[in-house]
């Protein structure tokens, strides 16, 4: 009996690309939340749907296209930051990404990372976690 990948368990992928020279980003997802696009002291969840890579064969995934102004970033992260439990089995929820981001608009994109892992830290206090947590910011601040 062959049995494919760990039953319960799938992996998620997100493909990005850039074009410098119409500050245009493609975005196609493949199991992963969409990002939050950061404008001023507004952020937004992109919608680019997309099931989890090889769970039916000849899926197709859509391409998302945002065209990014000047000082505009997007904030990429796993489920595993929206979808962390507290120990009153409350989730962190993109809605506590959403607070985050608008309580710290203006502030260094890094410093905006090191925010929210301190929140979700003292969010999950005492709450094993089993998913991956990561995130990344791509900002976009052209030559001048």
């Amino acid at each position: 009996m062959l049995q494919r990948g760990i039953p319960g368990r799938h992996t998620a992928i997100q493909y990005v690309t850039f074009d410098l020279a119409t500050a245009e980003m493609s975005i196609v997802s493949a199991g992963m939340p969409g990002p939050l696009l950061l404008r001023g002291t507004d952020s937004q969840v992109l919608q680019v749907a997309g099931i989890p890579p090889g769970l039916f064969p000849g899926v197709t995934y859509d391409l998302l296209r945002v065209k990014l102004e000047p000082k505009d970033s997007i904030l990429f992260f796993t489920d595993g930051l929206s979808d962390a439990r507290n120990l009153e089995d409350k989730e962190f929820e993109i809605a506590g990404l959403h607070e985050l981001c608008h309580m710290h608009a203006g502030e260094c994109r890094i410093e905006l990372l090191g925010r929210i892992f301190n929140a979700l830290q003292d969010f999950t206090t005492n709450c094993r976690q089993w998913d991956d947590m990561t995130a990344a910011v791509f900002h976009y601040e052209p030559a001048r």
